[in-house]
C-alpha cells in the first residue's frame, strides 16, 4: 500500500496511474445518469488512485419523461425504449394531430360530410379517413327499354 506524499499540503498524484477504460459521468447520454461503483475498494485515506482519480462507475437510465401528446393529438412510437441501455432508455415518438377532418383533392372535408368525384362515386369523411364507393344502380327487372342520361351514372327504365 502506497503512502500518501503531501507537497505544500497538497496530495502528490503524479506517480498514479489512473484506468482511462472506466465510465465517467460526463461520458453519460442524456437519458442516462452515473452511479459511482464502490464495490472494488472501501476507499481510505491511504489509497492513493481513489484521492487522484476519478472514481469507476457506469451509465444507467434515468426516468423517461411522460410521454404526452397534447390534447386531440396522437402519440405514435418509432422506437421502443431499453431501460437497459443508456442512450437508448426512452421510447421515441412523435405527435400527430388526431382530426377528424378529411383531405381529398386540395380539399378540406369535415366528419359525415359526402361529396362525389364523378358520376358514379360518393365519399364521405370517417373519422379522418376518406371512404369512397361506388354508386349502387338500381336492377329493373320489367323494362323494355333502358337508356343512361348524360352526366348520370345510373341507366333508367324507359
Amino acid at each position: 500500500m502506497a503512502f500518501i506524499m503531501k507537497i505544500n499540503n497538497r496530495t502528490d498524484c503524479s506517480n498514479i496511474v489512473c484506468d482511462k477504460t472506466s465510465t465517467n459521468s460526463s461520458q453519460c447520454p442524456t437519458d442516462s445518469h452515473f452511479v459511482e461503483d464502490h464495490s472494488p475498494l472501501l476507499r481510505t485515506s491511504n489509497d492513493l488512485s481513489s484521492l487522484c482519480c476519478k472514481p469507476q462507475g457506469q451509465c444507467v437510465c434515468s426516468t423517461c419523461p411522460k410521454t404526452i401528446c397534447g390534447e386531440n393529438s396522437i402519440m405514435q412510437i418509432y422506437r421502443t425504449g431499453n431501460r437497459n441501455t443508456p442512450g437508448q432508455c426512452c421510447d421515441q415518438f412523435k405527435c400527430f394531430k388526431n382530426s377528424k377532418q378529411c383531405h381529398h383533392d386540395k380539399k378540406i372535408y369535415n366528419e359525415n360530410e359526402t361529396w362525389s368525384i364523378d358520376q358514379c362515386t360518393t365519399c364521405t369523411c370517417r373519422a379522418g379517413h376518406v371512404d369512397c364507393a361506388m354508386i349502387q344502380c338500381p336492377i329493373y327487372t320489367h323494362c323494355g327499354y333502358m337508356y343512361k342520361p348524360e352526366d348520370e351514372c345510373c341507366p333508367k327504365c324507359g
